[in-house]
């Protein structure tokens, strides 16, 4: 048996999904099995998938590829949540690129710490794999199901490891919630376990941005905070104290910061406002909170003058 299941969802990513395929191939060291979920594709996908059958087959590694209607990743993810058969869980995007060991340090990982998730950091690359600047950070080696509500560590699924023992005890992602699906799953794993979340300091995944992602709508992604706070609290498993006023003003930030990067400066504005009537304290000393507002405030200006400036706050 495989000691870890890798489930790969795919939609219409024909364009990228021959690079993750590549990655998970190149994966040495540890024992895996691939369920690749091809969610609806309409692009050639499909075929890109079955093509790689017989090069994993050749290496020994199992290897299915799953068709269903187009349901969304969590759909495809839950569908290869009933097929899975490692002792452990993985989670890899059509359109993420692992880095050569990250399985084998992933693996590694959990089985050292005996938590009940881990995640590696992740570098963002543009649409053409071109690496943007930005890496994701953590600040302490060890989270709770309460950390993830307050402050988000996990910038993707992509490099999710979990012990599949507590797969089966949460159930499903939630395909209810208008976004934040990956947060409410990883939250109902972990939820009254402590700090049962480990975060590998090591960049292991290259996570790619590219338009039309729900991460870039702030809208959608407030919703989904909202209902997944909303449903965490009913459950009754995490301190009161992960609902406070830093919580929403740390994810008010990070709306704001989805908003301007859409270049809906009005809903910037807001948002920021909101934040520092939520949290003033956080406001002013997070570094990245101040900058927001201050680009909140250039975005004020007369349009030449705010987009001469924008390049330095829109980070």
């Amino acid at each position: 048996m495989a000691e870890i299941s890798i489930i790969v969802p795919a939609h219409n990513v024909a364009e990228y999904v021959s690079q993750t395929l590549e990655s998970l191939w190149a994966q040495d060291k540890v024992t895996f099995e691939v369920l690749v979920i091809d969610d609806g594709s309409t692009d050639g996908t499909l075929d890109i998938l079955h093509s790689y059958e017989r090069r994993f087959q050749e290496r020994g590694i199992s290897y299915q590829v799953i068709v269903q209607p187009q349901g969304g990743a969590g759909s495809a993810r839950n569908a290869g949540l009933r097929r899975a058969s490692g002792r452990l869980i993985g989670f890899l995007d059509a359109d993420d690129v692992l880095h050569g060991g990250a399985l084998f340090a992933l693996v590694a990982e959990i089985n050292r710490r005996g938590c009940d998730l881990v995640f590696p950091l992740c570098r963002h690359i543009d649409a053409k794999g071109v690496p943007t600047g930005v890496t994701s950070h953590v600040a302490k080696n060890r989270y709770s199901a309460a950390d993830l509500i307050v402050d988000n560590p996990i910038h993707s699924g992509s490099g999710v490891v979990v012990q599949a023992e507590r797969a089966a005890q949460t159930g499903f992602f939630d395909m209810g919630l208008p976004a934040c699906i990956d947060l409410d799953y990883w939250v109902r794993l972990t939820e009254g376990r402590g700090e049962a979340i480990g975060a590998l300091d090591s960049i292991l995944v290259d996570y790619r941005t590219r338009p039309g992602q729900i991460t870039g709508n702030w809208r959608r992604m407030r919703k989904g905070w909202e209902s997944v706070v909303a449903k965490a609290f009913r459950r009754d498993k995490i301190e009161p104290s992960a609902f406070n006023k830093m919580a929403r003003a740390r994810n008010l930030l990070v709306w704001a910061t989805a908003a301007y990067k859409n270049r809906d400066y009005a809903a910037t504005r807001r948002l920021m406002a909101e934040c520092c009537r939520a949290d003033p304290i956080f406001a002013l000393k997070d570094k990245h909170a101040r900058i927001r507002v201050a680009a909140a405030l250039i975005s004020l200006l007369p349009t030449p003058l705010h987009r001469t400036l924008q390049e330095r706050f829109n980070g």
